[in-house]
C-alpha cells in the first residue's frame, strides 16, 4: 500500500496537517492573549455591554439586565418592563457557561459615566478575558488552516501569526 501525503505545490515538501498548523498558531497566540488581556476595568463600553448580557445568561438563564446593568438605556433597550442589551447575544453566549460556574459575584460600584454619577454592576472580568482570548486564538488558528489549503504550510502559519499579532485582531483578545 502506498501512503498519500499532501505535497506543497511549488517546493515538493510535505504539507503539514491542518491540526498541526492550527496548534502551531492557536497555542502561542492563546498564551500571548492571556498574558496581555484586560482583567479589570477600564474597558470598552461596547465590550462591557456584552459582558452584562453574558453574566445574565450565565447566572439567570435569560438576557434581561438588572437596573444597575441597564443604566438607563446607554447600551440597552426596554422590552416590556425589562431591559436587554441592544447588541446581538452571540458574543454574550460564548461567556455565559463560564459565568454559570464562576464563583465570584458582580460588584456594584458608583462611577462617573457620560458626565453623570451612575451605579454600575461589574461582573468578574476573568471569564470574559479567558473566552475572548480563546475565541480569538481559535479564529486565527482556523485562518491558518484555511490558508494551508492554498499556500505552503509555513506561509499559512505565518499568515495566522501575523494576523493574530500584527493587526487589530490582538486588541479584541
Amino acid at each position: 500500500m502506498s501512503s498519500s501525503k499532501a505535497i506543497e505545490p511549488e517546493s515538493g515538501r510535505p504539507q503539514w496537517s491542518g491540526l498541526l498548523v492550527f496548534l502551531i498558531v492557536a497555542a502561542p497566540l492563546l498564551v500571548v492573549y492571556l498574558f496581555t488581556a484586560v482583567w479589570s476595568a477600564p474597558f470598552s463600553l461596547d465590550a462591557f455591554a456584552n459582558v452584562q448580557t453574558g453574566y445574565e445568561f450565565g447566572r439567570h438563564g435569560d438576557p434581561f439586565l438588572s437596573e444597575e446593568a441597564a443604566i438607563g438605556g446607554i447600551w440597552s433597550v426596554p422590552v416590556g418592563d425589562e431591559w436587554v442589551s441592544h447588541y446581538p447575544p452571540g458574543a454574550a453566549l460564548h461567556v455565559a457557561p463560564l459565568f454559570a460556574i464562576w464563583s465570584s459575584e458582580a460588584k456594584v460600584i458608583t462611577t462617573s459615566l457620560l458626565d453623570e454619577e451612575r451605579v454600575l454592576r461589574v461582573p468578574p472580568m476573568a471569564p470574559v478575558a479567558i473566552v475572548a482570548a480563546a475565541v480569538t486564538a481559535v479564529a486565527m488558528g482556523l485562518v491558518a488552516v484555511a490558508s494551508n489549503r492554498i499556500v505552503p504550510s509555513l506561509h499559512a502559519v505565518g499568515s495566522g501569526l501575523v494576523l493574530g499579532l500584527g493587526t487589530g485582531v490582538r486588541a479584541v483578545a
